[in-house]
């Protein structure tokens, strides 16, 4: 089997598993900020391959919002000239662009993620995590606002906000509240991972922002 083969039975899998999920989503836009890095191959891919395989249903429109700081890579350079896939540069750290149109649904999953680039670049980091989830957040915000309510946020953070676990909570449930350095090597993944869930929590509770928090661990496929 080869590469290709292995791709195309991941989403026809992803696509079975979210067929509830995927069809709700059908003739509405979903936006995915950071949809170029390592979680977008497959973000961006599965609401695209659902679209070819329901070409009778409205298709669900995909705008994938990035610096694009290291390139467009290969597979989604690939993919720009499908129908109802649309580039967009753009600086999450930056407010939303004002012609953007309505988004129905949002992912952040614009940070930097490996320990070596975020240790090198910890305040644009933070900047990402903190700064660029506030302004999909008070986009989904103003949204509502206007009337034309987001119906989801999904914010991926990750299981760096639990530190290093003591050993009695090793596996480690979800309830763990964390050990957590905030001035060690990693606390500008970690903090600024943990300070968005607070900033997601606060948002759904003062202003009914529906928010989803994902503690991404060992994301390699479906």
């Amino acid at each position: 089997m080869n590469s290709d083969q292995v791709i195309r039975n991941d989403l026809n899998s992803m696509v079975e598993d979210l067929a509830s999920e995927l069809s709700a989503m059908s003739g509405r836009s979903l936006l995915i900020a950071g949809g170029a890095g390592f979680l977008g191959y497959y973000l961006v891919q599965t609401p695209l391959h659902w679209n070819r395989l329901n070409r009778d249903a409205p298709p669900i429109n995909v705008v994938v919002a990035d610096n694009f700081v290291r390139g467009v890579p290969e597979w989604l350079t690939a993919l720009q000239n499908s129908d109802h896939l649309h580039l967009l540069k753009h600086d999450i750290t930056r407010p939303l662009p004002t012609n953007l149109g309505i988004q129905h649904y949002i992912i952040h999953a614009a940070s930097i993620a490996s320990p070596a680039y975020y240790r090198q670049y910890p305040i644009e980091t933070m900047d990402a995590n903190v700064n660029g989830l506030w302004n999909i957040l008070n986009y989904s915000l103003s949204q509502k606002q206007a009337g034309t309510s987001v119906d989801g946020v999904l914010f991926y953070s990750s299981s760096e906000i639990y530190g290093d676990p003591t050993p009695e909570n090793i596996p480690t449930p979800e309830t763990y509240r964390g050990n957590v350095s905030c001035t060690g090597p990693r606390a500008c993944y970690d903090e600024s991972k943990r300070f968005g869930e607070t900033l997601c929590v606060n948002f759904a509770h003062q202003h009914g922002v529906p928010v989803i928090i994902a503690r991404a661990l060992y994301t390699f496929g479906p």
